[in-house]
């Protein structure tokens, strides 16, 4: 396994329903989440302890059921703490691109959302360049010409530091300007 990059706390888990709980309390005392994907929208009903053989005479069925959707978790984890401040989710459709993703932005209580459509065959899945829209709750939308992903990440951290910014907390607690009750020359 590839050890974490210097300053990540990574936490290793093993499900879906582990990762919810996982982020849930990571998030706690978190200014950004960004939720690139879900990790599982199903998962089996009825879990086997053992490994399940092939029989070339059975029939196998496999019941599912909804895993817990953590950027909703978040949201209403966010409106009863405030935290993380921001929240920045994807939305990968296949129709109605711009009315999913606004849904998705107002359902999950997002900051921004980067919305693409993974059926173009220049961006998306299986290439290494994406053309996103990105809406922010003030329902701003950004069109994006075609980039590589990570051009396109690099401008979505762009937006988030932006965001930030404007909030206040951008900078390290030593460098920001003083309330404005205390004057200051070098702000």
């Amino acid at each position: 396994s590839v050890p974490p990059p210097v300053g990540i706390n990574q936490v290793d888990v093993c499900s879906a329903a582990e990762m919810a709980e996982a982020v849930l309390i990571e998030v706690a005392d978190a200014d950004v989440l960004i939720m690139a994907a879900a990790v599982a929208d199903f998962s089996p009903q009825a879990k086997s302890e053992q490994k399940i053989s092939l029989a070339p005479e059975s029939d196998l069925h496999l019941t599912l059921e909804c895993t817990q959707d953590i950027l909703s978790a978040t949201a209403k984890l966010r409106a009863a703490s405030g935290k993380p401040h921001i929240v920045v989710g994807f939305a990968a459709e296949s129709e109605n691109l711009l009315d999913n993703a606004r849904s998705k932005l107002r359902h999950k209580q997002l900051s921004l959302i980067a919305a693409n459509n993974i059926l173009a065959s220049d961006s998306g899945f299986f290439v290494d360049t994406n053309r996103i829209t990105l809406i922010d709750a003030n329902d701003r939308v950004e069109e994006l010409p075609l980039m590589s992903k990570a051009q396109a990440a690099d401008l979505i951290c762009d937006r988030i530091v932006n965001m930030l910014d404007s909030r206040g907390r951008c900078q390290p607690p030593e460098l920001r300007c003083p309330p404005p009750e205390e004057p200051s020359k070098t702000c």
